[in-house]
């Protein structure tokens, strides 16, 4: 919980507050609430920049949302995501990393 605190107050320092973040802050508070209450609270967290124009259409929110899911257990919806990330970069390495990570969550949510 002191990391979720530092987060909140360095998001008043640098001028923003949780209402109104930075991205940068916002993507540090999310880290925060999953260190301290867990992947289902940074999720929500994460689900909520998805509306952000700057973030929306990046490759690393569906990766996110992928590891957050995949640690929640959700694997089909694991594979979706990390299949739509894998869309979205332009990174031939990343890409095959993405696919590859897709295919053993699919494995995972069949067993």
């Amino acid at each position: 919980m002191l990391a979720l605190r530092q987060i909140e107050q360095l998001g008043h320092v640098a001028g923003g507050s949780l209402a109104h973040p930075t991205d940068a802050t916002s993507a540090s508070h999310a880290v925060a609430v999953s260190m301290a209450e867990g992947p289902a609270a940074r999720l929500r967290l994460v689900d909520a920049l998805a509306n952000e124009p700057a973030l929306g259409q990046h490759y690393l929110l569906p990766t996110v949302r992928g590891d957050l899911l995949v640690n929640l257990g959700r694997h089909a919806e694991t594979q979706a995501e990390l299949v739509r990330a894998a869309s979205l970069t332009r990174n031939d390495r990343e890409r095959e990393l993405l696919l590859v990570r897709a295919r053993v969550a699919a494995a995972a949510a069949i067993s």
